[in-house]
């Protein structure tokens, strides 16, 4: 049954990706050929380092709090970074050099968001430190969870997220009814 559900969550979010890439990679070549790297590697860098000083967060120094979460994939043609704050702020990136930006604007994207970020905080313990976020890999599913304390980050081959195999899979869900959101809302 769980297998089914994430067939059907996993082929429209595919679907949909998909198409946003195609769309938009003729338009956006010659941008993504920049030595300062291209839209998707810049876009993605300020995702990861987006403080709570940023988000006006005041997070106790005895608590280490997860404020945002950066969930790279692997989407065959290229690559998806979905990014979520405590604030409710949502973005999404493509490798294409497309994206979706303010979605944490429309309250269902945010309520969303939102709840894949506080969710987060029961996979810290899964996670390990990295000062360095590697870029995506193919054939994986990376987060990363932004923390007042650093950054945490773990790598999980798709195909276990495909056959329910994956201890990352609640969180996949959380982050993908962001990504559900964000196209219902028209964002």
């Amino acid at each position: 049954m769980i297998s089914v559900y994430v067939a059907l969550l996993l082929v429209p979010l595919a679907a949909i990706i998909l198409i946003n890439i195609r769309k938009q990679s003729a338009k956006r070549k010659d941008d993504s050929v920049n030595p300062k790297g291209t839209i998707y590697e810049r876009e993605r860098n300020i995702a990861l380092n987006i403080t709570p000083l940023l988000l006006k967060l005041n997070i106790p120094e005895d608590e280490t709090l997860v404020y945002g979460v950066v969930m790279d994939m692997d989407m065959g043609e290229g690559f998806m970074s979905l990014a979520c704050y405590i604030t409710g702020a949502a973005n999404l990136h493509f490798s294409s050099g497309s994206g979706i930006r303010g979605g944490g604007k429309n309250p269902a994207v945010g309520e969303a968001g939102v709840e894949f970020v506080t969710s987060a905080q029961e996979f810290l313990e899964l996670t390990h430190n990295a000062v360095h976020i590697p870029a995506p890999r193919k054939g994986y599913i990376q987060f990363t969870l932004l923390t007042n304390k650093g950054k945490f980050t773990v790598v999980e081959p798709m195909a276990q997220v495909a056959d329910n195999s994956s201890a990352w899979l609640s969180l996949f869900e959380k982050g993908s009814l962001v990504i559900s959101e964000m196209h219902k809302g028209g964002n």
